[in-house]
């Protein structure tokens, strides 16, 4: 996680200061020795993963957003993340399941992969010994997770581990697990499937864990588990108790999503991710599909760039954070300060984050009424602007065309169930504008698109009924013009803001509702918004909530007044 707010200074300052307080992270993380936290009790976190490349999935679990220690427990996060389907290109896909397999390969006895299920032929001695202490169970009619737990404890079922650590470990994943299943299955739990689940998390943790939990360091790597194909109910718990160990799971299957249908429908134990199709499932990938082919050299030189230019080391490289989903975060400043924060890098800005596969970007969305006293500074700031890099200014209203005919058909092809636009059906979509753009604009575009057209921060209009005004902000937002769509395309969201300037002295046109949703549109992608209205006038406040910007008033209201650009000897007004 990323956070910086000095936003007046010069590099040399800043590097100081960034390398004081990242020596300091070191520092304080060094401290903690490989192994000195085994002994503590294992608390699991949640966290969700961005896809199969998510380099979250390979950081230790100290480096992990969430992860906490205390004098008695330490908490890590895991990942449990569910694959039913396949988005985009199939080799593709399965070519990701091939580099996936081949990282996870070097973590050696960390790593565990499952294509043939778990073995089905339980251990005799095992069930006598469990059902034995379940009769004791209910004869008491104490049946509950702590209870589960000391009766396992008590036979020494686990006599296998030799390990006392490990032993307490898999005790406290079992309660962990059941504690979940309770909660979940409240007032409907069943009796008999809960003994069957212990039986077989027994048997399986005795057949398969020794291996993950002797390598597991609190401290270092958490143990994976790769699950594909398919999978029955027996084992998808298993996999959950795997997870409350803190075992990172992945399960794939392209085919359905199984048990876990019924087992986690609400996902609270699981992410799951969306996935447009179903396809027959094709042998585990033993090699590439495409003909590219990593040197040992590049894999290097990949890992160390990694290090070099992690989500907290600050320095990014060109276009590193554009596969990032975007969160633009709405500065609250004096009108002075826009001209400051305009020049400064997105990452130099207050609030600017990096986290878990997130970029947080502060921008401003400015409204400015009337105008300076002295009308040269006025213009001076503007044209400040204006002249920005990466900047479109607009002295001539509207900025957008009219809606005249509404593109009905389209959108309602690409709603779900639900309403609402699902944004993989409107990238594949047939009528897509976007097409030639990166695929990360595309989806910019697609989520945002899908939030406007949930009326979000837009104001509701009279004249239009609902499903209308939708109709409408869908139409605009499927025709944006060129110069902006060049600024999204120039957007590295770590580096230099790009700006909409709008000039509206009311004699240079009308802005109309279309404007305000192309407005409301690139201020939601992070993106700089600055609206002047020397009048006083309303304008955006039409159409736009009044909470999704900021206005600023200066000392004086001028009407009709034409723009200048140019200066005789510094001056805009003799």
């Amino acid at each position: 996680m990323v956070r910086y707010c000095y936003y007046c200074m010069d590099n040399t300052k800043f590097n100081t200061i960034f390398n004081l307080r990242y020596n300091i992270y070191r520092v304080y993380m060094h401290t903690i020795e490989p192994w000195s936290l085994n002994n503590h009790q294992l608390l699991i976190g949640t966290s969700t993963l961005e896809g199969l490349n998510d380099k979250n999935l390979f950081k230790k679990t100290t480096e992990r957003i969430g992860f906490q220690v205390s004098s008695e427990a330490v908490k890590i996060p895991v990942y449990f993340y569910r694959i039913h389907g396949i988005s985009g290109d199939e080799n593709d896909f399965y070519d990701q399941v091939y580099d996936l397999n081949e990282k996870l390969r070097r973590l050696g006895k960390l790593y565990m992969r499952v294509e043939t299920n778990f073995d089905s032929r339980v251990d005799s001695v095992i069930i006598k010994m469990v059902q034995h202490e379940w009769e004791k169970l209910e004869n008491n009619q104490n049946i509950n997770p702590k209870a589960i737990v000391a009766a396992i404890d008590y036979c020494n079922v686990l006599r296998h581990f030799t390990d006392q650590k490990h032993k307490r470990s898999i005790l406290n994943g079992i309660r962990l697990f059941f504690e979940d299943y309770y909660t979940l299955n409240e007032g409907d739990v069943k009796l008999h499937e809960v003994k069957n689940i212990l039986i077989h998390l027994v048997f399986w943790s005795t057949k398969y864990l020794e291996p993950l939990l002797r390598e597991f360091d609190y401290t270092g790597d958490n143990p994976k588990v790769l699950y594909y194909g398919q999978i029955n109910k027996r084992e998808a718990f298993f996999l959950f108790f795997l997870n409350r160990l803190g075992c990172d799971v992945i399960h794939i299957n392209t085919e359905t999503e199984g048990p876990f249908v019924k087992i986690d429908p609400q996902n609270k134990l699981s992410q799951c991710a969306k996935a447009m199709r179903q396809l027959p499932m094709r042998p585990f990938p033993k090699e590439r599909i495409s003909a590219g082919m990593q040197t040992e050299a590049f894999v290097a030189s990949e890992e160390l760039r990694e290090h070099l230019h992690s989500e907290d080391s600050m320095f990014y490289r060109p276009w590193q954070l554009v596969d990032y989903s975007v969160k633009a975060m709405r500065l609250i400043s004096t009108y002075d300060e826009i001209g400051i924060l305009a020049k400064e890098h997105a990452l130099m800005r207050h609030g600017f984050e990096v986290d878990h596969g997130i970029v947080t970007i502060p921008s401003f969305f400015s409204k400015v009424i009337g105008v300076r006293k002295d009308l040269n500074k006025y213009y001076d700031e503007i044209n400040k602007l204006k002249k920005l890099p990466k900047t479109c200014f607009f002295n001539s209203l509207p900025i957008s065309k009219t809606v005249t005919k509404l593109r009905k058909v389209e959108y309602y092809a690409v709603c779900g169930k639900d309403g609402l636009i699902e944004t993989e059906r409107l990238i594949n979509a047939g009528f897509w504008p976007y097409k030639h753009l990166q695929i990360h604009v595309q989806k910019l575009i697609a989520v945002a698109v899908k939030d406007f057209c949930c009326l979000k921060g837009i104001k509701r209009q009279k004249r239009y009924g609902v499903e209308e005004q939708k109709l409408i902000i869908f139409t605009t937002l499927m025709s944006i013009d060129e110069p902006l769509l060049q600024l999204l395309q120039l957007f590295d969201y770590s580096r230099q803001v790009p700006k909409c300037i709008i000039y509206n002295n009311e004699d240079n046109g009308e802005l109309i509702f279309e404007d305000s949703v192309l407005i409301s549109f690139l201020s939601s992608v992070g993106m700089d918004v600055v609206v002047y209205n020397p009048a006083g006038h309303n304008d955006i406040e039409i159409y736009i909530e009044e909470s999704m910007f900021n206005r600023h008033h200066l000392e004086e209201i001028a009407f009709n007044l034409p723009f200048k650009s140019f200066a005789v000897f510094g001056k805009y007004i003799k």
